[in-house]
């Protein structure tokens, strides 16, 4: 029966046909479809920065959680012919007991004639290996080497990696396996636990070196992961792809994101009104004596205010490691007054602002300067609820705590 596009919880019926007077003879419930497949994530550390290298062994940022919801899903391999105490599991009706818990449940004896007149070589009800759980990764950035371990488990309850009916490659070596591009990983049960729960723990290391001035690639790292093999995998040149066979209704779900090397400046009031012009610059300090790597981009200006240039974004020149650049408000955004927020794609960006109504010509003196205002990135700097990909406007004295407010005037 294909059950998966059947909701969890819902009753399946069955109607008696008989030549007798039989009461109640639709709707009759002769089950309930229930899932009995969990994955979680138990993140970490959910963002990294492009140019800050993890360690040679890279980073274990994440785990996953794949457990069962019924204490007979996860399945042993092994096929049993002889009698279990008392049981044979090619008597229909007797699985699940006693150790009969096995991916093939019930097993029919091969008497089955062929057309040709000779005895079968199928097995009925046989199954080609134990159950299987395939964890799917999308999206990860070139440069980007994800490992996980070659044996998963918990207690008396395991399963190891198996290279068979996988639908993405992945290196398989003795003590890790690897992912360096979208695929899939295949692990198979080799001893379950039978009466409880049984559940795994899938510890994911990422690893990455930073080579200016974009690798490795920037986005977020998607996960899932299913019974195997799917039937998506029944292809021209693999017509089988095992038994059993199921659908995979998973839903990627984010595990983790790199994030480009950014800083953004607040500059809270510029103006080229009523006489007024603000002149700005941003300066690029990667080169330093303490062994930075260099980093160089543009910087997007976001303009927030009056004036023509209100609600749009321009974009400067790259800014050179060890560079800066300088403009006028009245040359960059004429007639604009209100805020800026400038997206540089480098970090340790700094800046400073300065007004003046025309300082040294008569009549006229008034002129201030000010420093920049650094907002964490959003999505390196998680929001207070653990939430990334948000800016959070906490007390600024938090602002070295993960979490905490922004950095103002650093």
């Amino acid at each position: 029966m294909q059950a998966n596009s059947v909701a969890a919880g819902t009753f399946i019926t069955g109607t008696i046909l008989a030549t007798f007077p039989v009461q109640n003879q639709s709707g009759l419930v002769l089950g309930v479809a229930e899932s009995s497949l969990s994955v979680s994530v138990g993140t970490t550390i959910t963002n990294f920065s492009q140019c800050q290298s993890t360690a040679t062994s890279g980073s274990t940022f994440s785990t996953l959680t794949i457990k069962e919801l019924v204490n007979t899903a996860f399945k042993s391999p092994n096929v049993i012919t002889g009698n279990i105490g008392g049981l044979n599991n090619n008597t229909p009706g007797q699985w699940y007991q006693n150790g009969i818990n096995t991916e093939s449940q019930t097993v029919l004896p091969a008497t089955f004639k062929n057309e040709g007149g000779g005895t079968s070589p199928v097995t009925p009800g046989q199954a080609d290996f134990a159950t299987r759980i395939r964890i799917n990764f999308s999206n990860i950035p070139a440069g980007v080497t994800l490992s996980l371990p070659v044996t998963i488990g918990s207690g008396s309850s395991t399963a190891t990696a198996t290279t068979g009916g996988d639908t993405g490659s992945f290196s398989l070596a003795a003590s890790a396996i690897t992912l360096t591009s979208s695929g899939a990983v295949t692990y198979q049960v080799t001893n379950q636990s039978g009466s409880s729960i049984d559940s795994y723990t899938v510890p994911v290391t990422m690893t990455y070196t930073y080579t200016p001035p974009s690798t490795p690639n920037v986005g977020t790292i998607l996960v899932s992961a299913t019974y195997a093999p799917t039937s998506a995998e029944v292809t021209a040149a693999n017509t089988t792809a095992g038994i059993p066979r199921f659908a995979d209704t998973s839903v990627l779900t984010p595990i983790a994101t790199i994030a480009a090397c950014q800083t953004d400046l607040l500059f809270t009031f510029l103006t080229n009104q009523a006489g007024f012009d603000t002149g700005f610059e941003i300066a690029n300090t990667s080169t330093d004596p303490f062994g930075t790597a260099a980093q160089n981009g543009t910087c997007t200006l976001n303009w927030y205010g009056t004036g023509p240039a209100a609600g749009t974004a321009t974009t400067t020149p790259s800014i050179a490691s060890g560079g800066y650049y300088t403009n006028l408000v009245s040359s960059a955004a004429a007639g604009f007054q209100g805020y800026m927020i400038a997206v540089c794609n480098f970090q340790y960006g700094h800046g400073f602002a300065f007004i003046s109504d025309g300082y040294g010509q008569p009549g006229r003196g008034l002129s201030q300067g000010y420093l920049a205002s650094i907002i964490p990135t959003p999505g390196i700097q998680p929001a207070a609820a653990g939430t990334a990909g948000a800016r959070n406007a906490s007390d600024a004295h938090l602002s070295g705590v993960i979490g905490g407010g922004e950095g103002l005037n650093q």
